[in-house]
């Protein structure tokens, strides 16, 4: 679209290409008036706002509108991020000049302090073998014992049943009874 010189002149001003009182008619009339226009222009953080009793003009920057609909927290987070940058920065070189001083001072003392470490560690792997050594015969006496119950308790099952065989008919329940509690006792030894 070509502009005429008074259009662009208007859009300089923040004002439309085309005022609203503008008409298109051919009729032209002669009048001697004097219009005093107040075109001063009104800006607060950003938000520009101008008129001439016929049109009001406002605009506003991008920035403006960022910190009007976000109320400057995005503003907010690049300074805390700026901040935590630094504050890091400083946290690490704090970190590694302590590392570096903690490092000194291992060397200046010499192996003694490993050579102590080392002691103790040899110390610490015999009692941990110790306990482990007494853990496993633990376990191989309680299984002995298991065994032994378990075998006691199987001959006493199998004696019982070839004197039930021998028993006559009326007497089996009262035998297999005494099995089924000798059972129980085998079994309740074993846990116990």
């Amino acid at each position: 679209m070509i502009l005429k010189p008074w259009q662009v002149k208007q859009l300089a001003q923040g004002l439309p290409a085309t005022p609203c009182n503008r008409s298109s008619s051919n009729s032209s009339s002669t009048a001697a008036t004097t219009q005093n226009v107040d075109r001063r222009v009104v800006n607060d953080r950003g938000l520009s706002t101008s008129g001439d009793g016929n049109t009001v003009n406002a605009s506003m920057s991008t920035t403006t509108v960022t910190n009007m609909l976000d109320g400057g927290a995005i503003n907010a987070a690049f300074d805390l991020a700026k901040s935590s940058t630094q504050s890091s920065y400083k946290s690490t070189a704090d970190a590694l000049g302590f590392a570096g001083d903690a490092l000194d001072s291992i060397v200046r003392a010499g192996s003694n302090g490993l050579e102590l470490n080392l002691e103790q560690s040899r110390i610490n792997a015999e009692g941990l073998l110790d306990g482990f050594g007494k853990l496993l015969d633990f376990a191989r006496d309680t299984s002995a014992t298991a065994k032994a119950v378990n075998e006691t308790a199987t001959q006493n099952v199998a004696a019982a049943y070839s004197g039930v065989q021998e028993i006559s008919t009326g007497q089996r329940f009262l035998v297999a009874g005494a099995l089924a509690i000798a059972g129980v006792v085998a079994v309740s030894k074993m846990k116990g």
